[in-house]
């Protein structure tokens, strides 16, 4: 149930599926569809499995770069899903890579990949760079695709949701209003999706404390989602909670009991139908409760006006001073600042973008008009897929129509005039997003010399084209180039506002970015403690974007050998989250994590294990923590207790950690392989050598059956199996086990393997 002011925004996470190009393997074919339809059900361990199968058929066929990069990414979706973000990152990387070398002129597909990367980013907490990649996102999709596709009205959402998570729902009432409306006007006002956009908006005016708003919405959000989707569908059981909330909030305790009895009755079919075995005995009255309960008969109706009326109300100040949703370091103001939000979206577990995860950025500008819903719209025959903008086929005649625009400015203004900057930028980014990244450069180029020319060589204006230039170098691996431009944006930031505006922080950490990733650890530092100097001289010091510069900065000390410089970065880092956010956030537990790993390698067990049990209790507080999360944890103190030699304890934890993935993903999923190899390790180190035994089969088994006959882990496992096989007098047995992980290591190349006889985490 969802207390206090904490509403449940009805969001999905989803893949972008593909257009397939034509591949003679039926087998890939069909483990990607398979894998698409358990991620839409929602079971991501499944889906996990079905792409990595298909990815293992597309290595075995030649000329398959854009099926790899697409199942790449599926799969980096599907480890997202499951908390696992650190592979998820990896795996969408090389998404990106290939399709920076390898992708079609009608194909989106770069747009939505760095989406992704961007949505694995800010769940990791590295904030400034999920915005930027955010803004690369959303500025694609507008370009190519108009202002009103349903495609925008995902981004406006996920946007709105990052507003949510820096608590600002004032800024969130815009971007909700216009996505609203779009899917009214694309779908029909009784859409599910506009469903979805009316409890958010009423969630948003709940925290606001526009509690009237607040009931017509929910109402309208469950009397929609009741017609497109049934009265017993278990979104309608999340609105009928939120409207419980509310009721008990203004004082009506017998209202919110009958809410909160429907959605559970709601709640017992859903589990009845998942379930196996025995029926519930309650079913009948459950059924009929869903089906008859309060507001079961409740009429859609026609609130445009009351949505113009919310968006007027809160852009006047009532619930906030300012509703300007993001703005870039370009968009400052003439002294330097920086508005509330710029550049500071706070990640958090406990939320998924919505849909097609195409993830959102400053796009929507101050002077965008209030929306409403038209009531005179109709559905349309077929609604829109749930995919990105890589779905969509480029236009070619806006490419035409574009440079027909561009020549006739030309002729009125000559080459060099101010007048074709916005012809040039919208071509520029066509071309990018179709992947013609040199001419796109190209015409970046020309537009910084026009600004450059109109404005001089130190003008804000050029701020906008330099950061583009930059981007595009990036993505044909000219970081050189890309460094300069990056360069350049900070000098002339410096020269306006100085050393200490937010917009130098947000240029030195993006320089800090390039040089992690050339692995110049030592100026990323210095870039890093500069950017973060910046932010703890402002008038008020307290800021998120401190604490993820923090965390970042303990990585680097971590790579540099500096432990206790890293753990000290840590401990400040958590304390500004906890202050900020709360004691009970997924983010301080994230980094709560972190710093008890650090403190487990320098040998301070005893306050490791004290963080990683602190960790556990957010985890098992938090109602949308993932179970991966919390086994992973557990796995973690198993570890930490085993090398204590405190066995007992160790066991109980990989007992639970195994019943969490087992109950999450069965019994022969590979994320199950390393707690039951784990098992195997501490059984063996109990010499209960029998019980050893019976977990490396396991965990032999799962890893084969999920990541294939030559995995590098399958070999580390074989490889422990092979000394217990030999400890207990099976010499030859051990041997064919050692041979067998020894061919497949001399196939392929292992990555981030962790050394023999060791509880792995």
């Amino acid at each position: 149930m969802v207390l206090g002011l904490i509403m449940r925004w009805i969001l999905r996470s989803g893949l972008l599926l593909f257009s397939e190009s034509e591949v003679s393997v039926s087998a890939w074919q069909a483990a990607s569809e398979a894998g698409r339809r358990a991620y839409g059900e929602g079971n991501y361990g499944v889906a996990e499995r079905e792409f990595r199968n298909a990815l293992a058929q597309l290595e075995l066929l030649a000329d398959s770069a854009e099926q790899v990069a697409a199942t790449l990414n599926d799969l980096s979706e599907a480890c997202r899903a499951e908390g696992k973000l650190e592979e998820a990152e990896v795996l969408v990387k090389r998404a990106l890579a290939i399709r920076k070398l390898e992708h079609d002129d009608d194909d989106l597909g770069v747009s939505q990949t760095l989406n992704n990367l961007a949505a694995v980013y800010s769940g990791q907490g590295r904030i400034a760079e999920a915005a930027r990649l955010y803004r690369q996102a959303l500025d694609a999709a507008e370009r190519s695709l108009g202002r009103d596709h349903p495609v925008i009205a995902t981004v406006l959402n996920n946007l709105a949701v990052l507003c949510r998570m820096e608590g600002e729902y004032a800024q969130a009432v815009p971007l909700i209003t216009r996505a609203l409306h779009i899917w009214a006007r694309n779908n029909g006002k009784e859409d599910s999706e506009v469903g979805t956009s009316f409890n958010n908006l009423a969630s948003a005016c709940f925290a606001l404390g526009l509690l009237r708003e607040a009931t017509m919405f929910f109402k309208q959000a469950l009397a929609i989602k009741q017609k497109a989707l049934g009265r017993c569908h278990p979104e309608v059981a999340t609105i009928l909670e939120n409207l419980g909330e509310l009721s008990a909030t203004q004082g009506n305790p017998a209202e919110a009991e009958e809410l909160f009895r429907r959605a559970r009755a709601i709640e017992t079919l859903a589990g009845d139908d998942e379930a196996s075995g025995e029926e519930n005995p309650d079913r009948e009255h459950a059924a009929k409760e869903a089906a008859e309960g309060v507001f079961a008969e409740l009429e859609v109706r026609d609130l445009g006006a009351e949505v113009l009326e919310l968006n007027n109300t809160v852009s006047n100040g009532r619930g906030a001073n300012n509703v300007v949703p993001f703005t870039r370091p370009d968009r400052v103001a003439e002294d330097g600042s920086v508005p509330a939000g710029a550049g500071n979206f706070e990640s958090s577990a406990e939320w998924r973008l919505d849909q097609a995860d195409v993830a959102a950025s400053s796009a929507v500008r101050p002077d965008d008009p209030a929306t409403a819903i038209s009531g005179s719209t109709s559905p349309r025959d077929a609604a829109p897929a749930p995919a990105g903008p890589q779905d969509q086929t480029p236009d070619s005649d806006g490419e035409n129509r574009l440079r027909r625009s561009l020549t006739a400015l030309e002729a009125g203004f000559g080459s060099v005039h101010p007048e074709l900057v916005a012809a040039l930028d919208e071509l520029s980014l066509l071309c990018t997003l179709q992947g013609r990244y040199d001419e796109a450069e190209s015409l970046h180029r020309r537009v910084l010399l026009i600004k450059e020319k109109a404005f001089g060589p130190h003008d804000l204006r050029l701020i906008s084209t330099l950061e583009r230039l930059a981007d595009v170098c990036l993505e044909q691996g000219d970081r050189g180039n890309a460094q300069l431009s990056l360069s350049r944006m900070l000098a002339i930031h410096e020269e306006k506002f100085g050393g200490s505006n937010p917009a130098v922080a947000a240029d030195l950490s993006r320089l800090a970015d390039l040089a992690q990733g050339d692995g110049r650890w030592g100026e990323a530092r210095d870039l890093l403690e500069r950017a973060l100097a910046i932010w703890q001289q402002d008038p008020a010091p307290e800021h998120l974007e401190m604490a993820r510069l923090l965390e970042r900065l303990a990585r680097v000390d971590r790579i540099l050998g500096h432990p206790d410089r890293a753990v000290s970065e840590l401990r400040n880092a958590s304390d500004l989250d906890e202050k900020l956010l709360g004691p009970e956030h997924p983010q301080l537990a994230a980094v709560l994590g972190s710093l008890a790993e650090l403190l487990f390698e320098s040998g301070s067990t005893d306050e490791a294990k004290r963080l990683f049990s602190r960790v556990l209790e957010i985890q098992e507080k938090s109602p949308e923590a993932t179970q991966m999360g919390r086994a992973q944890t557990l796995d973690k103190l198993a570890t930490l207790y085993s090398s204590e030699r405190q066995y007992d304890e160790a066991e109980s934890l990989l007992l639970r950690a195994l019943e969490i993935k087992q109950s999450a993903w069965g019994s022969d999923h590979p994320v199950l392989g390393r707690t039951l190899e784990n098992l195997a390790l501490l059984y063996q180190q109990k010499g209960l050598y029998e019980g050893a035994e019976h977990f490396f089969r396991r965990a032999t088994e799962v890893f084969e059956k999920g990541m294939g006959p030559e995995h590098p882990r399958l070999a580390a496992c074989l490889e422990n199996y092979a000394v217990l096989l030999q400890r207990i007098g099976r010499a030859d047995e051990g041997e064919q086990l050692a041979i067998r992980a020894r061919t497949i290591r001399a196939r392929r190349v292992a990555v981030g393997e962790l050394g023999r006889n060791e509880l792995r985490t």
